[in-house]
């Protein structure tokens, strides 16, 4: 059986965003001060048990400036 590593690489997404803004997309970091603010909004498919391993699927993130911007 292979194991995914899908969720270490999401889990690290969550845990550094603003180094995985800058690898993933680094035109859009340079944009960013240290004013902005990361979160992470996570999303999970629906469970037919509540046993069942729930499936999540990617990992966006909200950027919000202190002047209100996303």
């Amino acid at each position: 059986m292979s194991q995914s590593h899908d969720q270490n690489f999401k889990n690290l997404i969550l845990d550094y965003p603003r180094q995985a803004l800058e690898l993933f997309a680094p035109e859009e970091a340079a944009k960013l001060d240290d004013a902005v603010v990361f979160t992470p909004i996570r999303e999970e498919q629906l469970k037919d048990r509540l046993s069942d391993r729930f499936l999540e699927l990617d990992i966006p993130l909200l950027l919000e400036w202190p002047d209100g911007r996303r």
